[in-house]
């Protein structure tokens, strides 16, 4: 690699640890809320934990986690490698999960609101 390839990795990577850092940082100090990351939205707050929710977080670290391991095992010649067609599939699932899951407790919403209820306007 010649020099400048080097350098403009260099600052590539320290741009993206140190944004790492300060996203780290906001979530500790609460400027980034986590709250009811996991939870269902309910009236009268948080709701339980959704397993769907929860499903799609763990799915996504994995295939995160799958894909930055392959990526640092490859050479700088390879080039960024392939994605896995398996966890392309495993991602696809668990979002068509987690959006039938929210259609369900949508429609439960509506269904307990009374036939008649008006829809709600999103503005």
């Amino acid at each position: 690699m010649v020099p400048m390839q080097i350098a403009i990795r260099y600052v590539v990577l320290s741009w993206l640890l140190a944004l790492l850092a300060l996203v780290a940082v906001r979530m500790l100090n609460g400027q980034i809320s986590l709250r009811g990351l996991l939870h269902e939205k309910a009236a009268a707050g948080l709701g339980a934990v959704s397993g769907a929710r929860v499903q799609l977080l763990l799915a996504t670290i994995a295939a995160a986690a799958t894909y930055i391991t392959d990526t640092l095992a490859a050479t700088p010649s390879d080039g960024l490698p392939e994605i896995n067609t398996a966890w392309l599939g495993v991602l696809g699932a668990s979002n068509g999960i987690h959006i039938v899951a929210k259609l369900v407790a949508a429609l439960r919403a509506r269904r307990a609101g009374g036939a008649g209820a008006p829809a709600r306007s999103r503005s």
